[in-house]
């Protein structure tokens, strides 16, 4: 008798408990607070009890509310991506070993899928592969010169718009390759610096190489170098702009800790 009337009253119960939560919340919130212990062992004594039921409650959830969890998430990660970030380092530094062997595992395991996938994305991102690639290979240059190196995508692209995307140095042909304006075999050199990086074509870049004894001020046209000495200006501004703002770590872009 008790369970018919349950079952057939349900919905009215429960209109019924909700209205009395919604007026006594206050009354429940501390009764929450002097019994917290209690209640939470018995949540977890219930749920040891019933995990199948409390997995197939939390599946229904989660296809019911995707959308919503997924935003949540997002929001959350957005929120706390420095946290994140500081607890996944402190987690690998704690776990190399494991980590690597995780690491190679998955390599072995997927050495197809991750060709495919590096495959894909050098198609469909070729200009920005192009600058990566060409920004790794200067920084393994720079760790094996013992030169500065500061350098990364924001600093090639201002430096592609300030000089229209042709050669810094004819003006005429576009740029095909990047150049040190104080050569790295020089010993004046400032290294692997916005400021000392200027777009080129293959034949000016080629054309320097014996003149590369002598510094640039003393070879390179007046008109070209009062152009490119302007842009190392604006670099300096940048930078000391950054500075006194307090924003020091924007100014290592891309920076190489293993240089001096």
């Amino acid at each position: 008798m008790i369970k018919k009337y349950k079952t057939k009253d349900r919905e009215k119960r429960r209109e019924y408990e909700k209205a009395w939560r919604a007026k006594n919340k206050e009354k429940l919130a501390k009764r929450r607070e002097e019994n917290r212990d209690s209640i939470n062992e018995k949540m977890r004594e219930w749920k040891r009890e019933n995990k199948d039921k409390v997995a197939a409650s939390a599946k229904k959830y989660q296809e019911k509310n995707s959308e919503k969890i997924s935003l949540r998430k997002k929001k959350w990660k957005e929120k706390n991506a420095e946290r994140i970030w500081l607890l996944d380092k402190q987690y690998r530094e704690e776990n190399k070993e494991k980590e690597l062997a995780r690491h190679k595992k998955y390599l072995e395991e997927n050495r197809e899928l991750i060709l495919q996938r590096t495959k894909d994305y050098r198609e469909n991102n070729r200009e920005k592969y192009l600058k990566s690639s060409l920004i790794s290979a200067h920084r393994r240059l720079a760790v094996k010169k013992n030169k500065p190196f500061l350098w990364g995508h924001d600093a090639m692209d201002l430096m592609f718009e300030y000089f229209e995307y042709k050669c810094a140095y004819c003006n005429l042909s576009p740029h095909e390759e990047l150049d040190h304006y104080v050569p790295i075999s020089n010993k004046h050199t400032p290294g692997w610096v916005p400021w000392n990086h200027v777009t080129s074509c293959i034949k000016c870049n080629r054309g320097i190489g014996g003149k590369c004894a002598k510094h640039p001020d003393d070879w390179v046209a007046p008109e070209i170098r009062v152009k490119i000495k302007k842009y190392f200006q604006l670099w300096f501004l940048v930078m000391g702009q950054l500075l006194r703002n307090g924003e020091r770590e924007k100014c290592n872009i891309h920076h190489n800790r293993k240089t001096h």
